[in-house]
């Protein structure tokens, strides 16, 4: 994820690929907690490590829901992205934490992500389909004139910590509705 650039294509699902059209925080040298989650699909063991407050996709009997990574338990069963593209379900056999270095929340037009086959928001703290909404002139803005909006998120490749400017502003007005913390 550290390596990513805004304009960057990335899986976002179904065969799906997404533009990086900002990035919600970089956070590249602080020590952060992580959860990681082990599963299997079919035979075939994977993980994926996530903050505890991102939300990830779960199936819900046969709907596809947001939850926070940290709500995860072993027997989920989160929703993965098949070798052809379908949408598949991944058996979580474990949940551990660990510290890494860094965190990176790329913002896609889609709003989703594909990491290490597992569908994921790019949102954290509150419902995906809210986060979604919230931003929304974001993405317009970007389909419209995306110079604009690449000129409105740009930093310094080097900067160790940022924090995109509309989130805070969003954190700041409607953070203590959802009991989110500010950056």
């Amino acid at each position: 994820m550290s390596e990513l650039k805004l304009g960057d294509r990335v899986a976002s699902g179904e065969g799906r690929f997404s533009p990086v059209i900002a990035f919600l925080h970089r956070e590249l040298e602080v020590q952060v907690e992580f959860v990681k989650l082990t599963f299997l699909v079919g035979d075939k063991q994977h993980t994926i490590d996530l903050t505890a407050d991102h939300r990830i996709f779960v199936w819900d009997n046969s709907t596809r829901v947001d939850v926070a990574a940290s709500d995860v338990g072993v027997s989920s069963a989160l929703v993965v992205q098949g070798q052809e593209n379908q949408l598949l379900s991944g058996l979580v056999t474990a949940v551990s934490k660990l510290h890494l270095p860094g965190a990176v929340a790329p913002l896609t037009y889609d709003g989703t992500v594909v990491v290490n086959g597992v569908l994921s928001s790019c949102y954290a703290y509150v419902r995906h389909s809210i986060s979604h909404a919230a931003f929304s002139p974001l993405r317009l803005l970007h389909s419209a004139w995306p110079q604009a909006v690449s000129s409105l998120v740009t930093f310094d490749q080097q900067q160790k910590s940022y924090v995109l400017p509309y989130a805070s502003g969003l954190i700041a007005v409607f953070g203590p509705m959802f009991s989110v913390p500010r950056p």
